[in-house]
C-alpha cells in the first residue's frame, strides 16, 4: 500500500506500533508492508477481515452498484451547477445536497421510512408544496 504525500495516517502509526506493518522509503514515497506478525494476524482473522468487503455480510450486492451510480450522477449534476449555475442556484444546490445527506443519516438511524420521519423527538422532516424536503430541528 502506498500513502499519498501529505496524508497523515494515524492508523498506520498504530499498526506500526503493534508491529503489524513496517514502512520504508522508496523513490521518495513511503511504502507500507505487512510484517511477519501482520501476515499471521491476517491469516488468523481472515473471515473477519473479508467481512469488511461484504455488503450486509452477504457478499456483493447489485443495490450497492445502483447506489454508487446514483452518487456519481449527483456529483456530476453538482459539478454542472458549479460550472454554469448562478450564485443563487449554487446556494440552492448546496442546501439540497446538505439536506439529502442529513436525510440519509436519518434513514440509517431508522427514522425514515419512505421519506417520512418516524421519530418526532429527533428532527422533523416536512415536504413543502414544492416537493423538496427540508429538515427542521425541534427544540
Amino acid at each position: 500500500m502506498e500513502t499519498q504525500p501529505g496524508v497523515d495516517l494515524p492508523a498506520v502509526s498504530r499498526l506500526t506500533d503493534e508491529d503489524l506493518v513496517r514502512t520504508e522509503k522508496a523513490d521518495s514515497r513511503s511504502v507500507i508492508h505487512l510484517t511477519e506478525q501482520g501476515r499471521r494476524y491476517v491469516d488468523e482473522h481472515r473471515a473477519e477481515l473479508d467481512a469488511v468487503w461484504r455488503v450486509n455480510g452477504s457478499g456483493f450486492d447489485d443495490q450497492l452498484v445502483d447506489l454508487r451510480a446514483a452518487g456519481r450522477d449527483l456529483i456530476d449534476a453538482a459539478a454542472q451547477v458549479g460550472h454554469v449555475g448562478s450564485p443563487d442556484q449554487i446556494t440552492q444546490a448546496t442546501r439540497m445536497i446538505t439536506e439529502t445527506g442529513q436525510r440519509l443519516y436519518l434513514l440509517l438511524a431508522g427514522h425514515l421510512v419512505d421519506g417520512i420521519d418516524n421519530d418526532p423527538t429527533d428532527e422533523q422532516l416536512t415536504s413543502p408544496a414544492s416537493g423538496s424536503a427540508t429538515l427542521h430541528s425541534r427544540r
